[in-house]
């Protein structure tokens, strides 16, 4: 199994009916097709011919599914059923073997351009200055905790504030 690497996984899926309004089991479904697809094309040897499988695809069954997500075969063929109808994948099925392909994978994991800003400011080379070693991901999110902690505290009104925002919401209530 594949241990490493990531996928992009945008925010918006807690808006999908995967997430809002399906059984929690075709949820695990699609994050295991997504975290098993190739990132790039390669083949694959059937036993009597090579499979050529563009990005976003792989080989799998619904036994081998219903293994990854720890769900029942009848929940993978539902999920399955759904995925497709929904436009978010295909499947070419043999009697060996089954071909899921993730539609528009490039569109959901392609990095972003490198004139992509975020904040307004522009994206870096992909170089750490100064030689630094890389952040790691424990360094991302404690940097992520400070961040949030420093917006909390700015969205705090100062005693300056008070008489802006009594005008502004007229009927509020503030805390004593």
């Amino acid at each position: 199994m594949l241990n490493t690497g990531y996928v992009a996984l945008h925010r918006n899926l807690m808006d999908h009916p995967l997430w809002q309004q399906l059984p929690i089991e075709w949820l695990k479904v699609w994050l295991c097709i997504l975290m098993r697809a190739n990132f790039k094309p390669s083949r694959w040897w059937s036993g009597s011919a090579f499979v050529e499988l563009p990005a976003g695809a792989f080989v799998t069954s619904i036994d081998k599914l219903s293994g990854l997500a720890l769900v029942s075969h009848r929940q993978v063929r539902g999920a399955l059923g759904f995925l497709e109808k929904a436009g978010s994948v295909t499947r070419q099925t043999t009697n060996k073997y089954t071909v899921i392909t993730i539609c528009n994978w490039d569109t959901y994991q392609k990095s972003k351009p490198a004139d992509d800003t975020q904040d307004g400011k522009p994206a870096t080379s992909g170089r750490q200055t100064n030689d630094k070693p890389a952040t790691t991901e424990e360094e991302c999110l404690e940097e992520s905790i400070r961040e949030e902690s420093k917006q909390a505290r700015n969205d705090v009104p100062s005693v300056e504030d008070v008489p802006a925002l009594k005008k502004a919401r007229p009927h509020a209530t503030l805390l004593h």
